[in-house]
């Protein structure tokens, strides 16, 4: 289960790629990335399907540290993960700095 936040802290200023992928079951998902607690423009995503997989992709500028991204489920019920193949990647976080 997709838990209600996962933190990640930056602890340098900048401008941030952040991408979040991840393969859900569920129906009505919605799930953000959040700088600080409110939402990233660009960072939300949801569907109405059974099974998904649910990829946001955005840029964040960081202007004070330690600044903290979450990942949030933001949708009614609860997100649950598929079985996959042992080693397969469910959800995964990348955060590249570019400046």
């Amino acid at each position: 289960m997709l838990s209600n936040e996962t933190d990640t802290v930056l602890t340098q200023t900048g401008v941030y790629l952040v991408i979040f992928e991840a393969n859900v079951l569920g129906t009505l998902t919605s799930v953000s990335i959040n700088l600080n607690g409110a939402p990233i423009p660009g960072g939300t995503t949801g569907d109405t399907a059974t099974t998904i997989r649910v990829e946001i992709t955005a840029i964040v500028e960081v202007t004070t540290v330690p600044a903290v991204l979450t990942v949030t489920n933001d949708s009614f019920i609860s997100i649950t993960f598929p079985d996959l193949a042992p080693g397969s990647v469910v959800a995964a976080l990348t955060v590249l700095k570019l400046s």
